[in-house]
């Protein structure tokens, strides 16, 4: 393999080839950008869900969302409260700024990962909005189906 892309820009030792070698001067410009816009799309996603849930408007406080997590079974619920709120806030603005990335990330995921296999896991995916893309793929004739038959009440009317 040569060490040129044949646009006279040098590849760097150990990267693939271009798929789109023309490119090759956008993507020598924008390379050292791809990391600080995965921290500010994964931190801002984070911190506007923090802002969106009421965390950071006062409206959810650390013992509503204790209580919460009790009922769901999450124990115990108050040290685990104070992490989602330091993940969903301190975590994501560290993450934007670049400070302590690793940790801020790996809380995150970690956070993440605690959603999926402790809260929708075990409710088959039943309330989870992926569930409704899944119908919709499958083809059904109303995408919301699938969830009439465990939560009718909670059912969103179809558009």
């Amino acid at each position: 393999m040569s060490d040129t892309n044949g646009y006279g820009s040098r590849v760097p030792p150990g990267e693939p080839r271009l798929l789109l070698p023309f490119l090759a001067p956008f993507y020598n410009l924008v390379r050292d950008l791809s990391y600080p816009l995965m921290r500010l799309t994964l931190g801002g996603l984070v911190l506007f869900h923090a802002f969106t849930s009421g965390k950071l408007t006062g409206k959810v406080t650390i013992a509503s969302f204790a209580t919460t997590l009790a009922k769901r079974g999450l124990e115990p619920s108050v040290p685990l409260a104070y992490l989602v709120f330091f993940s969903e806030t301190v975590a994501a603005v560290c993450l934007i700024v670049g400070f302590f990335t690793r940790f801020c990330a790996a809380a995150i995921a970690i956070e993440l990962a605690v959603i999926t296999f402790a809260v929708y896991w075990p409710q088959d995916m039943t309330r989870c909005r992926f569930n409704r893309v899944l119908c919709w793929l499958a083809k059904l004739k109303n995408p919301l189906d699938c969830c009439r038959a465990v939560t009718p009440a909670e059912s969103i009317p179809h558009p």
